[in-house]
């Protein structure tokens, strides 16, 4: 019953600012005071910055891709937010989410004079996770940022073929190593261009796994969208965000 009211404040817009908590009826969720304080991410495709961190294989994969985009930095207000949503049981909080990523996905295409891709196709995520959070974090993403920018989603569109271990403490080179081949694309796909969501981009391990599963099958390109960028950097943030709401 609660969450059928969460999701009915939503779509009302009687609903509190997801960092605040003060009364907002903005479509995003987040109050014009706290979105300003975000680490946003300037609506440009970040290739390059993946490129300037990748090993030669990863090189190969991302110089394929089209656009790389991310919503925010990972810092310390975002890491909270994205916790909250996937661990926290808050699977209402997608279509805000998909509102910030969709908003700039447009901005970024129409700075790059780039259509949208063809179709949209989630992360993949293990059985174990699935279960334990009861819903698929970038499956619920994708499916409303599909629904926004009338982009149809290829449901389970691909697959994990390798067991994988947690790659939170792992470093970067034990990542990509872990990624290679992990991946498998369950749909055919061939001639099109893709976008595949995730929550977070670290090393870009495992969208390029992503990446070449679906050029495997034949896909024209293939873009990444994320709602956060982590380039590794210290997770200190003073801001009066991080410091006093999100404690």
């Amino acid at each position: 019953m609660l969450s059928r009211l969460n999701h009915l404040a939503i779509i009302l817009q009687f609903n509190d600012c997801v960092f605040c908590q003060q009364p907002t009826n903005s479509l995003t969720g987040i109050c014009t005071i706290c979105s300003a304080q975000l680490p946003r991410m300037c609506p440009r495709s970040f290739r390059h910055l993946l490129l300037e961190h990748a090993p030669p294989h990863g090189e190969r994969c991302f110089r394929r891709q089209r656009l790389c985009i991310a919503v925010w930095r990972y810092h310390t207000s975002i890491r909270w937010l994205i916790n909250r949503f996937k661990e926290s049981g808050n699977s209402h909080w997608a279509r805000l989410l998909a509102l910030q990523l969709s908003a700039q996905v447009l901005l970024t295409y129409r700075y790059h004079s780039m259509p949208l891709p063809d179709y949209l196709v989630a992360m993949p995520s293990t059985d174990k996770d699935w279960l334990k959070r009861g819903f698929h974090p970038a499956g619920l993403i994708a499916h409303h940022c599909g629904r926004l920018l009338s982009i149809p989603v290829a449901k389970r569109g691909l697959l994990w073929i390798k067991r994988l271990d947690k790659q939170k403490y792992r470093s970067r080179q034990q990542r990509w190593l872990s990624r290679i081949g992990a991946i498998k694309a369950n749909r055919k796909l061939s001639g099109q261009s893709i976008a595949v969501i995730d929550d977070i981009c670290t090393t870009g391990a495992s969208f390029c796994a992503a990446s070449e599963a679906l050029h495997a099958v034949g896909a024209r390109s293939v873009d990444v969208w994320s709602l956060a960028y982590n380039l590794g950097a210290s997770r200190s943030n003073t801001s009066l965000l991080a410091v006093s709401a999100l404690e």
